[in-house]
């Protein structure tokens, strides 16, 4: 199953069991963050078998692969995070997105990106920035500290266990 996010889409994406209206907040506020065109589309947000381990992932089609451009969840990920932590989650994601599109100068219609163009993420400065306000914008929502807390960790966490992502 396959879901580009939009407004006009609210009724297909409905299948997957997030809180599409802090996504779109958190979308917003990223494209704002990076400069992005006000028209970028979220990438397609879909269920996926991951690989072990793996709860969540961002991935692009590089030039030595078929994989398309696309935010994969995995089924599990849905009942073992919480609301807040999923929609962090995928405004994380969403950062990584939209840092590979401005990267490759908006370019929505290549189809393959060059690794070398790929920077890393996790410990830029920016990133971290972005991922940490994505805490505030959940937590305007549900309130919780011990969640925010939570999700401020794991952006320092995502920089000391995978700093080449």
């Amino acid at each position: 199953m396959l879901f580009r996010s939009s407004l006009a889409a609210h009724a297909s994406r409905s299948a997957i069991d997030i809180d599409w209206d802090i996504v779109e907040l958190e979308w917003r506020f990223i494209k704002q963050q990076v400069g992005a065109p006000a028209d970028l589309p979220m990438p397609p947000i879909r269920l996926a078998k991951l690989p072990p381990g793996a709860r969540m992932m961002f991935q692009f089609p590089l030039t030595d692969d078929d994989e398309p451009m696309a935010i994969d969840i995995a089924p599990a990920t849905l009942t073992q995070f919480t609301r807040e932590m999923l929609d962090w989650a995928l405004g994380h994601e969403l950062t990584h997105y939209a840092f590979i599109m401005r990267e490759n100068d908006w370019d929505t219609a290549r189809t393959k990106f060059d690794h070398a163009v790929y920077n890393r993420h996790h410990c830029n400065r920016e990133f971290m920035t972005i991922t940490k306000a994505i805490a505030d914008i959940v937590w305007n929502s549900y309130h919780s500290e011990r969640q925010r807390y939570a999700m401020w960790d794991q952006v320092q966490r995502s920089c000391q266990m995978q700093p080449d992502q």
